[in-house]
């Protein structure tokens, strides 16, 4: 089992997971209502709130945890009705909605088109992602369950046809399998690049025995993350001497070993920090406090509040070079 991240990212990480988990436990009860049979109660009743009130919780999941790939799990629903009413239409499965097969069939290849081009821009949208970014963490099998998805999408829909038009078991049993596997793989399609593009540390080529900056936007969890676990942002942002945005950094703390955010001012080669004395935004290494005239003699944990030698902190690896 990897080990689990330290400090605030590991808290952050932990908390994505939870609520991805929770999309899936929603998605899946939203199933089971739409599968309830009859007898228990007339579907009129509970299927559309059970499918209301389950989907709203799900997209409240996928939109806390997943801060930049939550919008596309509305693309996955896009895909997912328009490769299934697509098939539907193609087999000639379309009812009376339309006067005749033929012009059924050409709306049924029109909604395939639109899913396929749904899924080509999703594909294009993550790597011009990467690209800028910088992100070199590779996304496994991603490619593959995207194009699954569609492929799934449509199996789905055929499974749902065989049991809604010969209510055979052996349909019933498939639609619920793949519409299973439909849930698991719309919340690997936005976790994925979620954790290894936007979630990944240090674009930026850093000096021997430093940490690497952290691209800005990259930090991790966003705001919203940081809300629900009670985490305060503590990076300061702004060089005090020359006003300059900072990068950021992680280290170590060599006193009490917890894992620490620091801006870092390029053009003063120097961590920007919180004076342990007044609070104020001060610069490691200058001797005093800009502001109370504090003594200083390193850098200040926020933790253990302890200065120590910036020699001594250690830096945080680039995990992409993990």
């Amino acid at each position: 089992m990897a080990e689990e991240p330290p400090g605030e990212a590991g808290t952050e990480e932990r908390v994505r997971d939870q609520l991805a988990l929770g999309a899936i436990a929603c998605l899946l009860l939203a199933l089971a209502v739409g599968m309830l049979p009859d007898s228990l109660l007339p579907s009129a009743y509970y299927r559309p709130a059970g499918w209301v009130l389950f989907g709203l919780m799900a997209f409240s999941c996928f939109y806390l945890a997943f801060p930049h790939m939550w919008v596309y799990s509305l693309w996955l629903a896009g895909i997912y009705g328009g490769s299934g009413l697509g098939l539907l239409l193609i087999t000639g499965r379309g009812g009376t909605l339309f006067p005749s097969y033929p012009i059924a069939a050409v709306i049924g290849v029109l909604f395939e088109g639109a899913a396929l081009a749904l899924i080509y821009t999703l594909l294009l949208r993550v790597r011009i992602a990467r690209s800028v970014l910088g992100s070199r963490n590779p996304l496994g099998l991603w490619l593959l369950v995207v194009a699954g998805f569609f492929l799934v999408s449509n199996l789905s829909a055929a499974s749902w046809a065989v049991w809604a038009y010969f209510g055979t078991a052996a349909g019933l049993a498939s639609y619920a399998a793949l519409e299973a596997a439909l849930v698991f793989m719309a919340v690997f399609i936005c976790w994925a690049p979620e954790t290894a593009v936007w979630g990944h540390r240090g674009a930026e080529p850093a000096a021997a025995g430093q940490a690497a900056p952290i691209a800005a936007g990259t930090e991790g969890a966003p705001a919203l993350l940081k809300l629900l676990t009670g985490k305060k942002d503590a990076v300061i942002r702004t060089c005090p001497a020359c006003g300059a945005a900072t990068s950021t950094v992680r280290l170590r703390c060599p006193a009490c070993g917890a894992l620490a955010a620091f801006g870092w001012c390029a053009a003063h080669e120097s961590y920007v920090m919180a004076c342990p004395s007044c609070g104020a935004p001060t610069l490691s290494a200058g001797d005093r406090c800009r502001k109370c005239s504090a003594p200083q003699t390193g850098l200040a944990c926020p933790g253990c509040k302890k200065q120590s030698p910036v020699r001594d902190w250690k830096a945080e690896p680039d995990a992409a070079g993990k």
